[in-house]
Parts: structure tokens; sequence; C-alpha cells
């Protein structure tokens, strides 16, 4: 197991500077000051308890699940949450390590606050990007390379996710990702998935089974946004955001300008009115033009909107920049677990909780982390390189490579300049208008040479293929398509290849390590255990 600084990757320059220094943009603590009004704020448990146990219907709620809803309804408990939207076979490993993170956090903030704290995952499916609820990325099989395997066929595409059930066609769809799966355990994860994905399976419920075994065994309990939204809790904090429509929207800009002035790059845009509003076609912006709004063909009065708000809330779902107001309206959230770019744009945020009246939970960094599965920890006992080295371009690695055989293998290039001086000096004593032909001769010399050494760099590469392919194997695994492995491959793809309790261990383990870290953790690591 290694640790590599998050700083020292690429990312976003705002996550960086958060990383070093995040006072004045954002709350990363939690006292006991914060835990008693975050949890006096929400004084009636009942309501949102019913909605998650709604959420949860489909699944057998395991011990320590019901144990965490008992403790929600304890008027002293507070909240540690973490999200997701709908991802195919589990979506992409970080969304369980967002769930590790939290449920650590929420035990470390139950001793350091006193209070009953209660992990809660809140279950994205309001969105309607069902491109990428329905995408599994996967590795080729020759592990030089990753396809985009989807469940989806375009159609509908303003449907929140949570409106889609799976049919015919979709389920040989996800049949054909399920053939990608290779591992020791591909077959129990296969046959697992395939009693999960049936025809009339939602999507929601569907990724709600496959992340099952990690939450009850971590007693995490799920609110699912399509529920709220359904359950018309969200409606006082819903009605009094649009009855403040303008004051919110000069807030949002203002924070963004702030980010802006300071160099960095604001992840979300703001709209003029940060919700949709639902119909039969699916989720319809809102667009402000003045006092009037439009929402498909439909125009009326901003006051209206709000009035239509409070008469029927259900049909109203926020935007990602009023997704965490609601949430924090009805839940006693004392800290938020997010990846990099949510952290990103909820520096955009800060004075709109202000205008919500609703006291900013703290914001943390989820863990960080690379599997190494057993086939890439053998790779890496095989080369000279340790893992971070591979946290590059392709194309960076394969020049350095390059480079290091020619060194190992070719005599370095002669100095032709240096060679060519006294055949300059002669010309100048000898016949001046010979000084550009002995100059010209130096630049074919010196050109011939690096010719010859590329034409043997690549002789030296074509000799090596079975080296050259295992460094392709190892950033294949580890940093596909110049992205950390925790962001492109699904979960299912690690259960299938290191088994589930091995994959949960691995989580909890990374979860005891610095927030700060990418952890390198292998399989190995697991078994030694």
């Amino acid at each position: 197991m290694t640790q590599t600084p998050l700083v020292d990757l690429p990312g976003s320059g705002l996550f960086h500077q958060l990383l070093r220094d995040p006072s004045g943009l954002l709350r990363m603590d939690v006292d006991g000051e914060l835990a008693q009004r975050r949890a006096a704020a929400i004084p009636d448990r009942t309501a949102i308890t019913d909605v998650i146990r709604t959420s949860m219907r489909s699944v057998a709620l395991s011990s320590a699940q019901q144990a965490a809803l008992d403790r929600l309804m304890d008027p002293a408990s507070v909240v540690v949450t973490t999200g997701q939207q709908v991802g195919a076979l589990g979506g992409p490993l970080y969304t369980l390590l967002k769930i590790g993170s939290m449920v650590q956090c929420a035990r470390d903030l139950a001793e350091q606050v006193g209070r009953p704290t209660v992990p809660v995952f809140w279950l994205e499916d309001n969105d309607h990007d069902a491109d990428e609820a329905a995408t599994a990325v996967l590795p080729r099989t020759d592990g030089q390379g990753v396809d985009q395997l989807r469940h989806w066929d375009g159609t509908d595409e303003r449907q929140p996710v949570s409106r889609r059930s799976f049919d015919a066609a979709q389920l040989q769809a996800v049949s054909d990702m399920l053939d990608r799966l290779d591992g020791r355990e591909a077959d129990a994860e296969r046959e697992r998935l395939r009693a999960i994905y049936v025809d009339g399976a939602s999507w929601s419920e569907a990724f709600l089974h496959v992340l099952q075994p990690y939450l009850a065994h971590w007693g995490v309990v799920v609110l699912c946004a399509s529920e709220l939204i359904a359950s018309r809790l969200h409606q006082p904090m819903l009605v009094h955001l649009l009855r403040e429509a303008s004051p919110l929207h000069h807030a949002l800009e203002q924070s963004t300008r702030t980010i802006v002035d300071a160099g960095f790059h604001a992840q979300a845009e703001i709209p003029e009115v940060p919700f949709f509003v639902l119909d039969e076609r699916g989720r319809q912006r809102i667009e402000r033009t003045g006092d009037q709004v439009s929402v498909g063909e439909q125009t009326m009065s901003i006051s209206d909107l709000a009035s239509l708000a409070e008469r029927e809330p259900q049909r109203f779902t926020p935007t990602v920049v009023t997704r965490s107001i609601l949430q924090d309206a009805v839940l006693p959230t004392v800290a938020a677990i997010l990846g990099p770019g949510e952290i990103a744009y909820s520096v955009q945020l800060n004075r709109a909780y202000e205008i919500a009246g609703i006291e900013r939970p703290a914001i943390l960094n989820r863990h960080h982390a690379c599997v190494l599965d057993a086939r890439t920890e053998r790779n890496l006992l095989k080369v000279e390189h340790p893992v971070s080295w591979y946290y590059r371009t392709l194309d960076q690695i394969e020049h350095d490579l390059n480079a290091e055989r020619a060194k190992q293998a070719l005599p370095n290039i002669p100095a032709v300049q240096e060679m060519m001086a006294p055949w300059v000096e002669a010309a100048q004593r000898i016949d001046p208008t010979l000084v550009k032909t002995a100059g010209a001769t130096g630049a074919q010399i010196e050109a011939a040479f690096q010719a010859l050494s590329a034409k043997l760099t690549n002789a030296l590469k074509r000799q090596d293929q079975a080296a050259t392919d295992r460094h392709r194997a190892i950033w294949w695994s580890v940093y596909p398509s110049a992205t950390l492995s925790e962001r492109v491959y699904p979960m299912s793809l690690w259960v299938s290849r290191i088994g589930t309790d091995a994959l949960r261990i691995i989580v909890e383990t990374v979860c005891q390590q610095p927030r700060a870290m990418l952890t390198t953790i292998g399989v190995s690591d697991v078994d030694s255990e």
C-alpha cells in the first residue's frame, strides 16, 4: 500500500487550493455546537424516516440499517451524507469510496461530538442523464484499451432516471456487459447481477440492489431523491427559494464571481431559476426573462411559478446548485462527503445557503484509491517503476520508455557541432564561401545520427514488445485514458476480480487513510491481513 498526495496528481486548481487551504472558502470541520444546532433544525424525524423506508422498500433491511433508522428518530442525532446518481454495474468505484468515506466519518463524528450519527446515502434518481446512468466502461480482453457499453437506446432523453425500467432490449445490453466481466469471482457476480437486472426492474432499484451488500454491512440507509420529491417534504424550501429567486440568483452569481476573480474555473453554470419542472416528457428547464418564466410552451410570472410549486411541489426537482440545499432542509446534516468536482461547485453555494436560512454543514473530501488486482500486482513486480510513475498520459510513458531503452542500449549521439568546429574554422581560413556548406554538413550528420537512433530505438521496441505490452497493461489498469481507475471502471468489475469481501475490506482500509492522499492498494494487502 502506497500513498500519493492528491495535489501531485492532475486536477482542478480550485480543488488543489481547497486541499492546501480551505479557509474562507468552505467549512471543513464539525464541532459540538454545529451538531447541536443541526439536530435541532429537524424537530420531526418521522416523515423523513418514512421516506427512507419507502426508498428502501425493495430490499430487506439489515439489523445495522434498522438500527440506523432508529438512531435517526432520536432528536439528538445528526447525519453524514454522500450521494451519487444511478450507475450501471454499481457505477464507478468512487461511488463505493464515497459511501465508505461517509461511514468512517459518521463513526468518527459520533465519538467527536457525542451524538448518534447516521450515514445517509442520497440516491440521485431525479437526474435525467440516462447516458451516464446506462454506461459502463470495461477493459478490452487484451488489456490494451477500454470500451464504453450502454443499455440505453437514446429515447426520451429528458425523462428522469426514476421513471426508467429495464426491458428486453436493455437487458440484452446488460448481458453483454456482464459477459465482459473477468476474474476469479466473475461467475458469481454475473449470477448475482442477473438476478437484479430483470424485466420491469427500475434503474433506481437495480442500482440500490447492487450496492446493498455494502450498505447492509455498514448500516447505511438510502434516501431516493425521487421519493423525497413525491413526498412533498421539500415544498417549504422549494417555495421559499422560488419566491427569493432573484436574491438566490444574485447570491449564486456573487459566489461564482469570487471564484473566477481568484483565477479558478467555475464548476457549475448558474441558471436564472435553479429548478426543473416535471411533465409527461420529463424534466423541463425554467427560462426566465425579467419577471416572466417559460416552461416548455407555458409562460407565467415568477410569482405564479411559486404558487404552482406550493400546489404541486412533486413536479419540481432541483438542479445541481439546489440539490444539497433541499437535502439539508430535510436532514440534520453536519457533514457531506463529496468528490473533487462536487467540492469545487460547493464553493459557489455559500451565499445561497444564507438565502435558504440553513447553516451550512462541513464539506469533506472523499477518500481516493487505486485498486490493484492480482495481474497488475504481478506486472508491477516485473518493472522498475512504482505505480505512481504511471499516473501520466500513455504518450509520456512510452516516450520515457523509449528514452530508457536508447540510453541503455545505444551510444550517445556525438557532439556534432563540436566535431565540426575545426572544419568550419578551416573553411573560414581557406574559403569563407564554404562556411555554410560546412555548417550544413554538420546538420546533415546530426540528422543522420538522429534518424539512425530512432530506427534503432524502434527496433529495440519491437524486440521488447512483451515489456511494452506489460507497461501498457499496467497503465490501462491504474490510469486508463489518463484518468484514475476509480473514476472509470465499475464496482462490479472489481467484485468480479477480487470478490465482495475483499473489496469491502479494501474500501474500509482506504477510508482509514488521510483524505488528501490517493491510496494505492492491492489484493495482496488484503490477503496478508
